[in-house]
């Protein structure tokens, strides 16, 4: 019993992981709008906090100031998110 249970358990979390790749898979922007921000469970987020710091820092490397605009924007709205939800996954 205790083995079909987990099988079962296990059959769920591969269900759960394809069907969040299915949804990845999916999504899409219009080029620069869209970060993908993966985070393991088991990482720690000050990494990708510092990440999204330096990526920040590069921007101004972008020639186009439309481009540029809404890049800062996402990386924005990824560290907003990221510091509402320090125990929760990003969505």
């Amino acid at each position: 019993l205790a083995d079909d249970l987990s099988a079962a358990n296990r059959n769920m979390e591969v269900w759960k992981i394809k069907k969040l790749i299915r949804s990845l898979e999916a999504a899409h922007s219009n080029g620069t709008s869209m970060i993908s921000l993966i985070i393991p469970p088991k990482d720690q987020t000050p990494p990708a906090a510092k990440m999204l710091a330096d990526e920040f820092g590069t921007v101004s490397n972008i020639k186009s100031q439309v481009k540029c605009l809404l890049v800062l924007g996402a990386i924005t709205s990824v560290q907003q998110t990221h510091k509402g939800s320090h125990s929760a996954p990003f969505r």
